[in-house]
């Protein structure tokens, strides 16, 4: 079972990771997506006297907006989950396949979920030493580094926004075969990611507690949302749209 749900990934990290064109968007999105944050955490630093304080709250806020980058690689995959096969005319094939509705989506889930955890890992790596390294010495470590809430950020809330992302795109491609339109629930959660990120920036020691709240509803909207797609899971209406 778990090697059936590999392969299904491995295939779509290939035929994403092979494409010249998709490559060549990665790096100008990592590009953007860090050179952002380090200059905005920069700018903060520097107005806020260099205080570790400043840094958790610049890091909390411009790490979440990094998450961006895996978000859209992440999306860029599980939007063609099912569409792809249909270009490629494979469609038939994987269905006649002796698989089970939950191991096609698992597989077809993971690979995105893989390539955006990395991409997420990645990014926020690159932002973290370059602003340690350039700030480091500068920095006045009057509070605890890092905070709990920054912890919690970079941890779990930010890899859960992905895979929920991900499961939510892989479950709307199988309702609709116009690829462009499958990425819509990508710029509501996008929306939601830049909601999150300002509202807890303005709850200073209720912050916690909101990340609880988040980390509850993420969890559940995971479960929901897998759930849901293995049920509503058709393969004659899929090969047909």
């Amino acid at each position: 079972m778990v090697n059936v749900i590999w392969e299904i990934a491995r295939k779509e990290l290939l035929s994403y990771f092979t494409g010249k064109t998709a490559m060549l968007r990665n790096l100008i999105m990592l590009a953007i997506f860090c050179v952002v944050p380090i200059t905005q955490i920069g700018s903060a630093l520097r107005a806020g006297g260099y205080s570790s304080e400043v840094l958790s709250q610049s890091l909390e806020f411009y790490l979440m907006f990094s998450s961006f980058y895996a978000l859209v690689m992440a999306s860029t995959i599980a939007v063609m989950a099912f569409p792809y096969e249909k270009e490629q005319k494979t469609i038939e094939y994987l269905f006649t396949l002796p698989l089970k509705d939950w191991e096609i989506l698992a597989g077809k889930a993971l690979a995105a979920i893989l390539a955006g955890i990395a991409g997420l890992a990645f990014v926020m790596a690159v932002i973290l030493g370059y602003v340690l390294v350039l700030n480091g010495h500068l920095i006045q470590w009057v509070t605890p580094f890092p905070t709990m809430s920054l912890l919690l950020t970079i941890l779990v809330i930010a890899p859960m926004i992905v895979v929920l992302s991900v499961l939510i795109i892989v479950a709307v491609s199988g309702f609709i075969s116009n690829a462009r339109m499958t990425y819509l629930p990508m710029y509501v959660i996008a929306g939601i990611v830049v909601g999150l990120s300002f509202a807890r920036s303005g709850l200073g020691e209720y912050a916690m507690l909101a990340n609880g709240i988040i980390i509850a509803l993420l969890a559940a909207a995971i479960a929901v949302t897998f759930v849901v797609s293995v049920k509503t899971f058709n393969r004659e209406r899929i090969a047909g749209n």
